[in-house]
């Protein structure tokens, strides 16, 4: 976002409910802030709010203003609402069906805060939080390798949650995971991105229908196949891994690929397809491998965590997953990786449990 967007937003009306009270009673309280360097959406603002027992929840306020500004206002303005509704439906859907690892909606409502137009603002509250991976990472001295795997096998049984929905989260990186106190749980927040098998999702139209940071390369190169298993459910494994990368090395994998592809072969020059430019993009991959694969030289546990990588971030999409299959729903389920991440946590718990009492 950048200081237009942001002087912007200060004067919309979601940016105006601190101290007021939901219908329900919930209290708002002061803003959400961001850490230096941290990416928000321009069409939301976040608060505590607290409830009648002095529990904290988070909502997110949601700005229309910014829609005024559009060139055709009206259909700009109706596109915004849509995509609420649809994140309202998400996340209520997610919290009908008990997703455990979906962060769980309390309730959407509106609340006024002028007689303008724009002054009923719509919200989402949501279960409290202690903050997202980049927080918890900060805050560390050293980020272990066993809760880095307890993150990355609780993130998959969440992606695993949605995609037997046939929902695809679309836009997974380390500020859309959330950590909590109890048990060092993780959670998936902010559906507005994700994408539902079988019908029109208000960002289904964009080739990246989430951030460009996480996405795989076919997409970013503009190939978009028309299996939704291939579009979709292939670029949360991909983004998956990148997560993984990022917890290991600091950086996701698309920001180390990026160093390694030769001048005019990037997504944003290149102007061919993406079959023809792979050949130069499976070239900088393999080096980014190289690159970081000291990273995960610490033992036989992070060895089998960076083969998981190489699976989850193949650039082809027809080769991404598990290979030996009888058919592409087999090939993109994430299960094998629910499997193999519990298997290494528990092996990485039970190295550092061993190491303390020697």
């Amino acid at each position: 976002m950048n200081a237009a967007q942001l002087d912007d937003q200060e004067k919309a009306p979601a940016a105006l409910l601190a101290g007021l009270v939901t219908d329900s009673g919930w209290k708002i309280a002061e803003r959400v802030k961001r850490l230096d360097g941290q990416t928000g959406s321009a069409f939301s603002v976040g608060y505590f709010a607290v409830g009648d027992e002095g529990q904290i929840a988070f909502l997110k306020a949601l700005d229309f203003s910014s829609a005024l500004k559009d060139e055709n206002p009206v259909a700009a303005l109706d596109l915004a609402v849509q995509a609420y509704k649809y994140e309202e439906e998400m996340v209520m859907l997610c919290s009908n069906r008990k997703m455990t690892r979906i962060v769980r909606a309390l309730e959407s409502g509106y609340i006024r805060v002028d007689s303008t137009t724009l002054g009923r603002v719509p919200y989402l509250l949501f279960e409290p939080a202690e903050g997202d991976v980049r927080k918890a990472i900060a805050s560390f001295n050293v980020v272990t390798l066993e809760w880095s795997l307890s993150l990355l096998h609780e993130v998959a049984v969440g992606l695993q949650q949605l995609h037997q929905e046939n929902i695809a989260h679309q836009d997974l990186k380390p500020s859309n995971v959330l950590t909590f106190p109890e048990r060092a749980l993780f959670k998936l927040t902010d559906l507005g991105c994700s994408s539902q098998r079988g019908r029109n999702c208000p960002r289904d139209h964009k080739r990246v229908a989430g951030g460009w940071s996480v996405a795989p390369p076919e997409l970013t190169y503009g190939e978009v196949s028309e299996d939704w298993l291939v579009r979709r459910v292939a670029a949360d494994l991909y983004a998956l891994g990148s997560l993984a990368v990022f917890l290991v090395t600091g950086a996701s994998m698309n920001a180390i690929v990026r160093h390694h592809l030769p001048e005019g072969k990037d997504a944003i020059s290149w102007r061919g397809t993406f079959r023809e430019v792979l050949p130069f993009v499976r070239q900088a991959y393999e080096d980014a491998f190289e690159f970081i694969s000291p990273s995960f030289e610490i033992g036989p546990i992070a060895q089998e965590l960076f083969r998981i990588v190489r699976e989850l971030c193949e650039p082809d999409p027809l080769l991404r997953g598990y290979r030996a299959r009888a058919a592409t729903y087999q090939q993109y389920s994430i299960q094998r990786y629910v499997s193999r991440l519990a298997n290494l946590r528990a092996q990485a718990r039970y190295a550092a449990r061993t190491i303390l009492r020697a």
